[in-house]
């Protein structure tokens, strides 16, 4: 097994006992803060784009960026993906009228998660916190 499977599988294992443990807040349970980090998200909105007071938690992958290049790397990883900006923005915009639902954190976001994952950046506090 590669080691992208590996991880890949790794991570569907810790989503599946979240999904167990925490039932419908499993989202806030696992992601916690990576929504703020997608389009339209907290970090874009209240960080300047060159903060890169990172510490030594972070991979050393997010400690050669700023929080601009970590965006802009999570937007090239969305187009890879096949995915639109336009859905996450979305997605944040709905955030605050509905609770959270599981669907578009498995359709869209694990699968963004996990190349984020396999490109080096940490579980925590790189993605999560």
């Amino acid at each position: 097994m590669t080691k992208t499977k590996s991880l890949e599988k790794q991570i569907y294992r810790e989503i599946w006992k979240a999904i167990k443990k925490h039932s419908d807040l499993w989202t806030s349970y696992y992601f916690n803060n990576f929504k703020g980090h997608l389009p339209k998200g907290y970090y874009r909105e209240h960080f300047p784009k060159s903060f890169n007071d990172w510490d030594e938690k972070h991979s050393k992958l997010l400690k050669k960026q700023t929080m601009g290049e970590f965006h802009e790397t999570i937007d090239n990883v969305i187009s890879q993906l096949g995915f639109s900006k336009e859905e996450f923005i979305a997605f944040q915009s709905q955030l605050s009228q509905v609770p959270e639902t599981g669907d578009f954190y498995i359709e869209k976001c694990t699968p963004l998660y996990i190349k984020l994952r396999e490109m080096g950046y940490n579980h925590y506090p790189d993605l999560t916190r």
